[in-house]
């Protein structure tokens, strides 16, 4: 059965709703992160280069702390997550670290107002962005303690 598309109110009000639309789509999908070097800070690396550790390595310097939010808007919460820590990882790039370690992840709850153009009226919603902070690391030997 193909989409049908069906028409409220004047075309007024369908440009509305095709950029209401458009913005949450640019919206849904936003990463925001943050990196502070508490160590020493090294030359930028490539994301793809560091590793979220579940388990310390034996030897290795604290470079910094990193943060990642990622909104997780209902048509994105599956990847809400994978784009947080996609985002962890540039962060930790961008200040020389090789790693992540104890990391955390949390949620955040707001109650924002979204705007129905159909019928002119704003109404409750919960956004809810998925964050991760850890600990940026430069690894010195690749080895993992015991």
């Amino acid at each position: 059965m193909p989409w049908r598309i069906r028409r409220y109110g004047n075309k007024g009000n369908d440009i509305k709703l095709a950029v209401t639309l458009l913005a949450f789509a640019c919206i849904g999908g936003c990463t925001t992160g943050s990196a502070v070097a508490t160590g020493q800070e090294r030359s930028p690396i490539d994301p793809a280069a560091v590793t979220l550790y579940f388990d310390p390595p034996a030897e290795y310097e604290v470079v910094g702390i990193v943060e990642a939010a990622s909104d997780a808007f209902p048509f994105y919460k599956k990847t809400a997550l994978e784009r947080a820590f996609a985002e962890l990882k540039e962060q930790a790039a961008k200040i020389g670290a090789n790693g992540v370690i104890g990391w955390e992840v949390g949620e955040i709850k707001e109650m924002v107002y979204r705007y129905d153009p159909n019928a002119g009226t704003s109404y409750p919603a919960w956004e809810v962005t998925k964050t991760v902070r850890g600990t940026a690391i430069f690894v010195i030997s690749n080895s993992r303690s015991e």
